[in-house]
């Protein structure tokens, strides 16, 4: 089977192997968990590299409650960041323009 150059989005792989394939230039984004590839689980390690790359990330998984407060100061942060770039790129598209609310999950921004 040739797959070469497929685009394949929202599909369920769970249990599948895969024996005697190539992938050469692949781009994965999702959720990975148990895959192994070569004998190495390589789930860990791309856990591992994505926190490196934003430390925040690991406090998305808290087990308490002073974790879940720190986790969710650190969501508030970033929603404004996301909200900042947002209002950018429409005043760069369309104009200064007016924002209702304060801009947080819930008050009318769409």
């Amino acid at each position: 089977m040739d797959l070469s150059g497929a685009q394949i989005r929202g599909a369920l792989c769970n249990g599948s192997r895969m024996r005697g394939v190539e992938l050469v230039d692949v781009d994965i984004s999702g959720e990975l968990q148990n895959v192994v590839v070569n004998g190495v689980d390589i789930a860990p390690l791309i856990e591992a590299e994505l926190n490196r790359r934003m430390p925040e990330r690991a406090r998305m998984r808290p087990d308490d409650s002073d974790g879940f407060r720190a986790a969710w100061a650190v969501l508030e942060r970033l929603w404004e960041g996301t909200l900042a770039r947002a209002r950018s790129a429409r005043r760069g598209a369309h104009g200064p323009t007016r924002t209702p609310g304060n801009g947080r999950p819930g008050d009318g921004v769409s």
